[in-house]
């Protein structure tokens, strides 16, 4: 092999690498939204139901009008949180498998039927860019899916503020 195929080969796996180390990045930063968005439901679910509503709405404190608009909030707010946590889920665990390259099948395939050096750089050469490249659309649509989900965390932020506002003018 030539010291340019070499140079290219070496390119070709450290952007491979790079692109394995982005998709564990996108991972990790799904699977955190997943926790921050489970515990935000877990806090409205148990605090507004037990604390502030049982409390509050439910012993005909609060008036009326108000109660509408808290008991609307606090199941909006829910319903955005349930949905940001399916999109966080869905853009971590199902957007798509991350490819492999070279995989492990064509590695023994190649041993078994004696390939020679060069067929097998030819081959690496073919395979390696059309596996980033596939593997660049499975982050995109991952990023994309993160992305809205995120965009609901900050509506379920603003409806939880509301709510909290709207309660403390309730009791001011």
């Amino acid at each position: 092999m030539s010291k340019t195929n070499e140079l290219l080969l070496q390119i070709l796996f450290r952007n491979y690498d790079e692109e394995v180390s982005r998709n564990e990045l996108i991972d990790n930063k799904n699977s955190q939204m997943i926790v921050l968005t489970g515990t935000m439901l877990t806090l409205q679910s148990t605090l507004f139901t037990t604390g502030l509503l049982n409390k509050f709405v439910y012993a005909k404190i609060i008036l009326s009008p108000f109660k509408f608009w808290i008991f609307n909030l606090f199941v909006s707010s829910l319903i955005v949180s349930v949905v940001s946590m399916v999109l966080f889920i869905f853009a971590f665990k199902f957007v798509g498998t991350f490819k492999q390259a070279p995989q492990a099948i064509y590695v023994k395939n190649s041993y078994t039927k004696k390939n020679n050096y060069s067929k097998i750089i030819d081959d690496l050469f073919m395979r390696l860019p059309e596996t980033i490249e596939k593997n660049k659309k499975i982050m995109k649509r991952k990023v994309k899916i993160g992305n809205i989900g995120f965009a609901f965390v900050i509506f379920d932020i603003i409806l939880i503020v509301s709510l909290v506002s709207l309660l403390i003018q309730c009791f001011i």
